[in-house]
């Protein structure tokens, strides 16, 4: 189900309510309840896999034993050192669901995920999931306008939300009785004029109604709040255009401090701490420390900005009122905020150069902690200075930034800050200034320009230097596919073959990072497309084969690739591609290779025909594999997708000449397997072909009496209809009849009674 609502109306609130309302009514009854608040300023835990992650996490905690599931996998994860992929997170929580005898999964404002990078992945989870187990019930919550969310849910229920205007009107009522000024100046009359109008056009929106009462606020007679009431506008845009109009008539620091404050909350990329964003307004340019007297206080900060601007108390963090302020602030950043990345790039760097930093890295934790205490911006500066940096601030601050990574001290203390907590290493603080040259970190971030700045001053004697871990700065660009910042280090002479300490080689990289560009660009520069690319004999093929990168496979293979090369554990590119359930790879690894011998053509068709794979057993035929081929005991391709109960793979190698009446070693015939599958639509389509309904396996056994042991009426129907023997003996002198005595079948005990006494 969607809530669809208009913007501002309160939809993380009314999630609240919902999540509230399942838990006070699901305690102790067998119900499991997860849910997730997407946040625009947050995207960064806003993936498929975090957020399926987190999901299965608060289910598993609801439950009262691991799921085995679970532990196989941590087992899985130990020894292969990743994480889980996405379809193994989906797997997982599909099982946890199974405890519960019903699940709820809410996820809130679906539509401030990141829609380019991560909302369609999320969106594909949510729909597998719901697909593929009934008793899960998922509640999304979202803005109306994305068309994405809109078609995704376009067959399920959905319900338009608004905020109703009587608690508008009590919102409203609650804010004119709490402000004393107010107070002493509205009469019941007026009041009841204020509530009507603004209610009226708030047009079920709490946040048009919150900042339509800012007007009010700043009225200081009943002449001016009877104006404000007469030129109120209806709409957001308006409304902002008018809050901003009332920001930049306050006095010249105030309204200055506030375009500030706006533009830095508009373009952080995370939300600040009250006490990190005074920091970083504070920082002044070509200054070596940090004036306390220069700090905003931590009030001023919200005062000014006339109620765009809130703290979070939970998590002590300041931001914008609400994402549509943002969209609204970031179309207007050309006209109001012009250079604010630049602005910002220059406050980080310029702070990671002050001199207190000059010391280097902290040695121990206690004085790490004592240091990120005294420096508030230090942890968001040596994070995202060089998001900032990168494209304008490159040239505008080249020289600031150049000096900066090349003092070998408090670019270390940077890269100490910057990797936590991610890394730890226990006391061996000193390798924080063996980590990262200034070439490594230029090129980590992507900064073309500085980056041939630094070689031309160092001579090229970088551009091979290896990182605590032994990766040149070739390695990390080549991860995330920044093919300018490749191309400058290998036309300076940049080792594309070496190992780092892991022996990972950059192909290696660019393969993990899922990056085709980045992968054409090191084999057109000479990377060997055979030549391992870690200490396990396993090529690019391998890894891309394994990790799902079917782009990169196809580049592989129509450059060269060798698909018959064996990894350290015997396994071909194929191996890897079918064992991890990579369909779309293995097709095409099956396409491409047109060498493929015809004994691997037979073992692929008959292992997809058992695991129902239509495109792939498709794709088999089409390169020429031999229908009719059987593997040990006779087994043909047929007998296998019949087994299954796959009826669209029976019908595709029926079509393709498979003979319906082969029988395997035990004598059981495709009959016998269909029967086995219990799909009667597939016993019915090979009765269509006309087999012998009497043919007995190695028991003496026909379909009929296997049929009519599990009690399926629907076959035992089937093949009656099509002249199957009820008093058929098998090698024990047992008829179909009693198989079913034997197995307890009241209902097929009746028909084949019934058959018995016609006869």
């Amino acid at each position: 189900m969607r809530g669809i609502l208009i913007a501002g109306a309160g939809k993380t609130v009314m999630t609240s309510m919902v999540i509230n309302h399942i838990s006070d009514h699901s305690v102790d009854n067998g119900v499991g309840l997860a849910f997730f608040y997407c946040d625009y300023q947050d995207q960064d835990k806003q993936t498929p896999d975090y957020l399926v992650a987190s999901l299965t996490k608060q289910l598993v905690r609801r439950t009262l034993t691991l799921p085995s599931k679970l532990e196989e996998l941590y087992q899985v994860f130990c020894k292969e050192h990743r994480l889980p992929k996405i379809s193994e997170l989906i797997a997982l929580l599909l099982q946890v669901s199974t405890c519960f005898s019903q699940t709820y999964l809410i996820i809130d404002a679906l539509d401030e995920s990141d829609f380019r990078r991560h909302r369609r992945g999320i969106l594909s989870a949510l729909h597998e999931l719901e697909a593929k187990q009934r008793s899960l019930k998922i509640f999304v919550t979202s803005r109306s306008h994305p068309m994405d969310i809109r078609n995704a849910y376009e067959s399920g229920l959905n319900i338009k939300i608004t905020a109703s205007k009587s608690d508008i009107r009590d919102y409203i009522t609650s804010c004119l009785t709490n402000d004393e000024n107010l107070a002493d100046l509205i009469q019941p009359k007026l009041r009841n004029e204020i509530v009507d109008h603004i209610s009226e056009i708030a047009g079920g929106m709490f946040l048009l109604a919150r900042l339509q009462m800012d007007s009010i606020y700043a009225a200081t007679t009943v002449r001016e709040i009877r104006n404000a009431l007469k030129t109120m506008p209806s709409d957001l845009q308006k409304t902002f255009d008018v809050a901003l109009e009332r920001l930049q008539a306050q006095p010249k620091q105030h309204a200055a401090l506030a375009l500030r404050i706006l533009s830095w909350l508009t373009h952080a990329k995370r939300p600040f701490s009250v006490e990190e964003l005074c920091h970083g307004l504070a920082v002044e340019p070509d200054t070596t420390f940090l004036d306390d007297e220069n700090l905003p206080a931590p009030k001023l900060l919200i005062n000014v900005c006339g109620g765009l601007v809130v703290i979070d108390r939970e998590s002590s963090t300041i931001r914008l009122a609400h994402l549509t302020v943002r969209e609204y602030f970031t179309r207007m950043t050309p006209q109001l905020f012009g250079g604010i990345n630049v602005s910002i790039a220059e406050s980080c760097v310029t702070y990671l150069s002050f001199d207190t930093f000059s010391t280097g890295v902290c040695h121990d934790d206690e004085s790490l902690e004592i240091r990120l205490q005294d420096n508030p911006f230090l942890r968001y500066s040596a994070k995202h200075w060089g998001d900032h940096v990168r494209g304008e601030g490159e040239h505008k601050l080249l020289k600031l930034v150049s000096d900066f990574l090349q003092d070998r001290s408090k670019a270390a203390c940077a890269t100490q800050v910057e990797f936590l907590p991610r890394i730890s290493y226990h006391g061996c603080y000193d390798v924080y200034y063996k980590m990262l040259t200034a070439v490594h970190m230029a090129a980590n971030w992507g900064l073309t320009l500085v980056l041939h700045s630094l070689l031309q001053d160092s001579g090229l004697a970088d551009i091979n230097a290896r990182d605590f871990d032994g990766k040149t700065a070739l390695h990390h660009p080549c991860r995330l596919g920044n093919e300018a910042v490749m191309k400058i280090l290998i036309d300076n002479g940049a080792d594309i073959g070496v190992f780092d300490d892991y022996g990972r080689s950059p192909l290696r990289f660019a393969v993990d990072g899922g990056n085709v560009n980045a992968v054409k660009l090191l084999l057109q520069s000479g990377a060997d497309i055979n030549a391992p690319v870690d200490y396990h004999g396993g090529t690019a093929l391998h890894w891309a084969s394994r990790t799902g990168r079917a782009a990169i496979v196809e580049v592989l293979i129509d450059s060269g690739a060798d698909m018959t090369v064996k990894c350290y554990d015997g396994r071909t590119a194929l191996d890897y591609s079918r064992d991890n359930g990579y369909d779309t790879i293995t097709a095409l690894l099956l396409l491409k290779a047109g060498t493929t011998g015809a004994h691997e053509k037979k073992e692929s068709l008959h292992y997809y025909s058992r695991e129902g794979n239509l495109d792939i057993v498709n794709e088999l035929l089409d390169q020429g594999a031999n229908v009719l081929a059987v593997e040990e005991g006779n087994t043909t391709a047929l007998h296998l997708a019949a087994l299954g109960g796959h009826e669209k793979v029976v019908e595709l190698l029926l079509r393709n000449g498979a003979n319906p009446v082969a029988t395997a070693k035990d004598g059981r015939t495709i009959l016998h397997r269909a029967v086995e599958s219990g799909n009667d639509k597939v016993v019915r389509l090979i009765l269509s072909q006309k087999p012998d309904v009497e043919a007995k396996d190695c028991y003496g056994r026909t379909p009929l009496h296997w049929a009519a042991r599990v009690g399926n009426k629907e076959l035992v129907t089937a093949l009656l209809e099509h002249g199957a023997d009820p008093a058929a003996e098998d090698l024990h002198g047992r008829t179909p009849l009693q198989q079913a005595v034997y197995g307890g079948q009241k209902t097929i005990i009746e028909m084949l009674e019934s058959v018995k006494l016609k006869a």
